[in-house]
């Protein structure tokens, strides 16, 4: 492949390797006084879940917030988080912000002045383990209340992981059952309904998973690579190898199959 593009003489190149691998997402909330840290998480962006949870790659499938704390000092760099949290502070910055960083601990690949994607789940998080939740750090912030919040950078005691599922399929399909959001529990090789649900703290064990976020029906069409819902559940989907748990795999095909999308759907067993 040949790139040929003209620019100006006095132009300035910059031109930086690509850099594969797992990444790390990074939130915290800067205040007046200190820098409030949430546990990092991994993120299930890369091949081995092509064709699996998502159509393509790169594309984001999902947070593991289970790594242990080996995990995380191993790949992930405290001085340089900490430089880039400085940096926004200094700049004039306050509230909630998040980053994504790869596991070589210093290649930075995304910076998010705002709440991310995930703030339900890590505010979830934050109340299951009686920590306040950063959304309430930042609001107190913006009102002007003098407080300080004492908060270790460390892993949560009581978490959980989510899987995002995308169509596979090649063109627009509708699901062909009525398929419910809720709290499901495994019975043999099948997910069974259980009743309503929508929050973290209604899962009891790793037997259930809660299905949220877009759960389709056959009302609507569903376009190829359109997310599907996601899968909330109560134990690792990624392993000391940073690999996606044969486990995880197993329910979201399953999951992919009982929403019926098509009769000639390719997935994998």
């Amino acid at each position: 492949m040949q790139l040929v593009v003209n620019f100006p003489r006095d132009s300035i190149l910059k031109v930086t390797p690509y850099v594969s691998g797992f990444s790390f997402a990074v939130t915290g909330c800067i205040t007046d006084h200190e820098t409030v840290w949430v546990p990092p998480a991994i993120q299930i962006i890369g091949k081995e879940i092509v064709n699996v949870l998502s159509p393509r790659e790169p594309v984001y499938a999902g947070s593991d917030f289970f790594p242990s704390r080996e995990i995380t000092e191993k790949f992930l760099n405290r001085i340089y988080i900490e430089r880039i949290a400085g940096a926004l502070r200094r700049s004039g910055y306050r509230g909630i912000f998040n980053f994504d960083i790869l596991s070589n601990g210093h290649h930075m690949c995304d910076l998010n002045s705002r709440c991310p994607g995930s703030i339900r789940m890590i505010t979830e998080l934050e109340l299951n383990n009686d920590e306040i939740p950063i959304v309430l750090i930042q609001i107190l912030q913006f009102l002007g209340v003098q407080f300080k919040v004492k908060r270790a950078f460390q892993n949560f005691k009581k978490t959980a992981a989510l899987m995002v599922l995308h169509s596979l399929e090649p063109q627009a399909v509708k699901t062909r059952v009525d398929f419910k959001p809720g709290i499901y529990k495994k019975q043999g090789d099948q997910w069974i309904w259980e009743r309503r649900g929508s929050r973290l703290s209604e899962l009891k064990d790793s037997r259930q998973i809660l299905l949220t976020g877009g759960i389709p029906s056959g009302d609507y069409e569903i376009l190829p690579e359109a997310p599907l819902g996601r899968i909330w559940m109560k134990q690792p989907i990624v392993d000391k190898q940073m690999i996606v748990t044969p486990d995880a795999l197993r329910t979201s095909r399953q999951i992919y199959r009982m929403m019926n999308l098509n009769k000639d759907a390719d997935v994998a067993s």
